[in-house]
């Protein structure tokens, strides 16, 4: 056997340890079996909304809703809050999922937005949505009335949506509830 010095063993070692770290990293960006991919939705990236944009996968559904919270007042009466428009992503999957933006498509292509909070309660975008919960984000709907009949739209083929931070959009089955 060649009389090898310490110096080259230990060179050997670090060479083999890099080694199997670089198989693990690999093995774990390439898996034999792959990850289930995340629910898929239809009408993505499409021109503008149509009546048959669904959801296509039943794990994330978009609802828009009249919403009117009630606050407790400090002399434990209530006071009705302002009437507002709550775009709701139900997660009935398993896997959390994180929403990067959100609005109301017009049917001219256009879109209604906000970017601050209408509301102090509503969550701060990004946000992780977990499975078995929901994210509500709100329009006031005087705002969503001036739009729609600035552009003539509908409010039956108004469409909300939600973007997923990877790069996927929910889209709204129902119009806007409003007349």
């Amino acid at each position: 056997m060649p009389d090898w010095s310490a110096g080259v063993w230990t060179a050997l070692g670090l060479g083999l340890a890099v080694l199997g770290l670089l198989i693990t990293v690999i093995a774990w960006q390439f898996p034999r079996h792959p990850r289930k991919p995340a629910p898929a939705v239809a009408g993505q990236g499409s021109a503008g909304p149509s009546p048959q944009v669904q959801p296509t996968d039943a794990d994330l559904v978009i609802e828009v809703e009249n919403h009117m919270p009630v606050y407790d007042l400090p002399d434990g009466s209530r006071a009705p809050g302002d009437w507002l428009l709550g775009v709701t992503l139900y997660n009935r999957g398993t896997r959390r999922v994180c929403v990067s933006s959100w609005g109301v498509r017009l049917p001219d292509g256009g879109n209604i937005v906000t970017f601050e909070p209408v509301t102090p309660f509503e969550p701060r975008l990004p946000h992780w949505v977990e499975p078995g919960t929901n994210g509500t984000w709100y329009l006031e709907p005087a705002q969503v009335r001036r739009i729609a009949s600035e552009r003539g739209a509908n409010f039956d083929d108004m469409r909300a949506w939600v973007s997923l931070a990877d790069g996927r959009r929910v889209t709204a089955g129902k119009g806007v509830p409003l007349e």
